[in-house]
C-alpha cells in the first residue's frame, strides 16, 4: 500500500489538517429531560457555544491548520448515491421493510437534498419532522417532538469517532449507544468522500457493531513511530485495545504500546482529560500524584504473541517508551490548593491541543493552568470555551487530525 496524504505520526508535530464539527444543530436538541441519555450534564448556550468553536477553527486557520468540517465532508459524501445508500443501509439495518412506514420513512430520507440529510444525520430527526404519511404505531405512542433518528450532540468531540494513527484511521466503536451514529458519519465520509477515496490508507477499525470492542480516540495516542499510548478506561475496553495492539504490530506500525490503566468515572472518561502531551518529553497532567497501574506491551514471535510487562511507574512506562530521562510534567492548577486543581482539572485543563511542539490551544478558564504551562517556556493560545466546555471536552476532544507528520 503505498503511502496516504494522511498520517499522524506524532501529538506535537506540526499539525497540518484536522477535522472538526460545528455543535450548532445536535446541542439545540437537548433540553433538561435528556441531557443524561445524551451524556451532557447541563444544557448548553448554543449560541455562545457556535461564537466559541469559531474562534477555535480562526486559530487553527491563522497557525498554517487547514480546517475541514465534518459537516461539509459528510454533504458531499450525501451527493455520492452510494454514500447515501450505504449510510441509510446501515441506519435502517434494523428495521424490517415489511413494514409502510419503514419503507416511506427511507424513501424520505434519501430523496432529501444532501444539506437537508446531512442535517438529520447529525441533529436527529423527530416525528414531527418525517414527512410521511404512515408512520405506524409511532404515530400514537411518540410525541411529536421524540426521536426517529437520535441526535448526535457529542458530535463536535471529533477525536473520540474517529482517529489517526501513522497511516491508517481507526474508527471506533464507542461505549455508549448515543455515540455510535458518529462513527458511522466518519465511516460514510471516509468510504465515499473523494478527498478519501482517491488514497489508500489503512483501516484499523471500521467502526461497525461486529468490529472489535469499545475504543474512543480520546484514549489514544501517538506519542512516536515507535510507540502508542492507550488509556484503558470507563470508555475503551481491554479487548478493544488488545485487538487494536495486534492490528498495529501485524503491521509493523508500532513497536511498542503503553497501556495505562485510569479511574472509570465521569471526571476521568478518557485518557486525554487526564493528561495531554504539550512539547517534546512533556506532558500536562491533571494531578500532581497520578500514578496509574501501566504495562509495556510488545509483539512477540508473532503480531498476536504479545509480551505484556509492568512497569514500576507511569513515569518509568513513559521514560522507557521515549528513550528518555527527561521528562517534564506539568500539573494542572495549583498544587497548594485543592478546589482550584479539582476545577481546572473539570473544565479541561490537560486538555490541550499541541499545534506544534510547545504551542497549545487551551481554554482561557484554566488561569493557573495556563500559567503554570507559560512558566514552563508553553505558548497557550486561548479561546473562552465557557459553553463548549461544559460537554466535558477541551482542544484535543475538539479534534481530529488528518496530518500530523514529524520531519525526516
Amino acid at each position: 500500500m503505498g503511502e496516504s496524504v494522511f498520517s499522524v505520526e506524532s501529538e506535537i508535530a506540526p499539525l497540518k489538517k484536522v477535522i472538526i464539527s460545528n455543535p450548532e444543530g445536535a446541542i439545540r436538541r437537548i433540553v433538561p429531560d435528556n441531557t443524561q441519555k445524551y451524556l451532557f450534564d447541563d444544557i448548553l448556550y448554543t449560541e455562545v457555544a457556535v461564537k466559541e468553536h469559531k474562534i477555535f477553527s480562526k486559530i487553527l486557520k491563522e497557525n498554517g491548520v487547514e480546517v475541514f468540517f465534518l459537516e461539509e465532508l459528510l454533504t458531499e459524501t450525501m451527493k455520492n448515491e452510494k454514500g447515501r445508500k450505504w449510510i441509510l443501509q446501515k441506519l435502517f439495518v434494523n428495521f424490517d421493510f415489511g413494514l409502510t412506514f419503514v419503507n416511506e420513512l427511507y424513501d424520505y430520507l434519501f430523496k432529501m437534498s444532501p444539506e437537508q440529510l446531512c442535517y438529520h444525520l447529525i441533529a436527529g430527526l423527530t416525528v414531527k419532522e418525517a414527512k410521511i404519511q404512515d408512520k405506524g404505531i409511532m404515530s400514537y405512542a411518540y410525541s411529536s417532538d421524540e426521536f426517529i433518528l437520535p441526535p448526535l450532540p457529542n458530535h463536535y468531540f471529533t477525536r473520540d469517532p474517529s482517529c489517526w494513527i501513522d497511516g491508517g484511521v481507526s474508527i471506533n466503536r464507542m461505549q455508549f449507544q448515543v455515540r455510535r451514529g458518529e462513527a458511522l458519519n466518519f465511516a460514510a465520509v471516509y468510504k465515499y468522500h473523494p478527498m478519501f477515496t482517491k488514497e489508500k490508507f489503512q483501516i484499523w477499525n471500521d467502526g461497525s457493531e461486529n468490529d472489535g470492542f469499545p475504543l474512543e480516540g480520546g484514549d489514544i495516542f501517538s506519542l512516536s513511530k515507535e510507540l502508542v499510548m492507550i488509556g484503558f478506561s470507563e470508555r475503551t475496553s481491554i479487548h478493544g485495545i488488545e485487538t487494536l495492539a495486534y492490528r498495529l504490530f501485524s503491521k509493523g506500525t508500532a513497536k511498542k504500546l503503553l497501556l495505562v490503566e485510569i479511574p472509570k468515572s465521569r471526571t476521568t472518561m478518557h485518557l486525554d482529560t487526564i493528561m495531554t502531551m504539550v512539547d517534546e518529553n512533556a506532558f500536562c497532567v491533571a494531578f500532581a500524584d497520578f500514578s496509574p497501574r501501566c504495562w509495556m506491551v510488545r509483539p512477540g514471535d508473532s503480531a498476536a504473541d504479545l509480551v505484556v510487562t509492568e512497569e514500576k511507574s507511569f513515569r518509568t512506562g513513559l521514560s522507557h517508551g521515549l528513550k528518555t530521562n527527561d521528562l517534564r510534567i506539568i500539573c494542572v492548577g495549583d498544587t497548594e490548593d485543592v478546589f482550584v486543581q479539582q476545577r481546572e482539572q473539570w473544565t479541561d485543563g490537560s486538555n490541550l491541543l499541541a499545534l506544534a511542539p510547545g504551542v497549545v490551544i487551551g481554554y482561557e478558564r484554566n488561569i493557573k493552568t495556563n500559567a503554570r504551562l507559560r512558566e514552563e517556556g508553553i505558548k497557550v493560545l486561548e479561546i473562552f470555551g465557557a459553553e463548549l466546555g461544559r460537554a466535558r471536552g477541551g482542544a484535543r476532544c475538539m479534534s481530529c487530525p488528518i496530518e500530523r507528520r514529524r520531519a525526516k
